[in-house]
């Protein structure tokens, strides 16, 4: 198999490259950060930094395309 036909992705919490893993709200998670983000308790900082994170995504992809009628 020829490895350099697979495609990586940059994960959006944990900044580094990885081919396997997610995307939530258009949001690329890879599966370590899919993990450690489900071993988390809701009160944990970094779990509330991960929601703040795919929250944002959520809204700037939610947005309607519209173009301005003059």
């Amino acid at each position: 198999m020829n490895n350099s036909n697979l495609v990586e992705y940059q994960c959006q919490c944990c900044k580094q490259r990885k081919r396997s893993g997610y995307y939530i709200h258009h949001l690329y998670l890879c599966l370590s950060c899919e993990q450690l983000l489900i071993s988390l308790e809701p009160e944990d900082p970094l779990y509330k930094e991960y929601v703040k994170l795919m929250t944002a995504a959520r809204r700037r992809n939610s947005q309607p395309n519209t173009i301005p009628v003059n």
